[in-house]
């Protein structure tokens, strides 16, 4: 679970930091931009790597990873007034991801993501 944790930071940090640099985006300007795309692919990838290959359990533990990076993203900003920099993703993300993979493995009965 940890592992599909730090997965799923590294590819959507990787993803953020090229949408910022390679294509100019700024943040929170483009951030109509950059969620979309960030609560899209890397989820996918990351649930790929982890051993889900196609079909509902791809596709629950991908959406479960995008909602909950995008709840607890919403509750960490509410509380704290932060929604930009580097410290809030490198919590937010591995916290949503971790609880998507646990919850992903209560449904389909698996140990491991």
């Amino acid at each position: 679970m940890w592992a599909f944790a730090l997965i799923y930071t590294a590819i959507s940090m990787a993803t953020e930091i090229v949408l910022i640099v390679v294509f100019r985006l700024k943040i929170p300007a483009d951030n109509a931009i950059i969620a979309p795309i960030i609560l899209t692919i890397p989820p996918v990838i990351a649930a790929r790597i982890a051993g889900y290959r196609a079909g509902r359990g791809l596709f629950v533990l991908a959406g479960l990873t995008a909602v909950l990076t995008l709840g607890v993203t919403l509750l960490v900003t509410h509380f704290t007034g932060v929604s930009t920099g580097l410290i809030e993703p490198l919590i937010n993300r591995p916290t949503a991801a971790f609880l998507a993979a646990v919850f992903a493995n209560r449904i389909f009965g698996r140990r491991r993501p």
